[in-house]
């Protein structure tokens, strides 16, 4: 059992150690994945490439930024496969106008 004593007159006891209260910064996210993220809006895939990278990096050093990193792969995918079927649907209509332009300009009606 221990016992506080009072120090000896004269003598004072140290407080608490003075806490920091200097400006907090915001945590610094991972430039790559912000990158992908606001990329991928732009040209699909650089939020893909962008996106790949920064996930890695993310894992490797702890970095905050993964939703962003990951939001960026996932837009980036989502757009790509969206121009393909738009590209895809394009082509489609202008074979099926120039099969039609062609029956349409055939004598025979074929």
């Amino acid at each position: 059992m221990t016992h506080i004593v009072d120090p000896p007159a004269g003598l004072t006891v140290p407080g608490p150690a003075p806490q920091f209260t200097g400006p907090r910064t915001a945590p610094r996210y991972n430039l790559f994945a912000l990158i992908a993220f606001l990329g991928c809006f732009v040209v699909p895939v650089v939020g893909i490439v962008f996106g790949h990278i920064a996930v890695g990096q993310v894992n490797a050093r702890g970095e905050p930024g993964r939703g962003f990193a990951r939001a960026g792969l996932i837009l980036g995918y989502t757009f790509t496969a969206l121009g393909a079927i738009l590209v895809i649907v394009y082509i489609g209509m202008f074979a099926a106008a120039i099969a039609a332009f062609g029956a349409a300009s055939s004598p025979y009606g074929y």
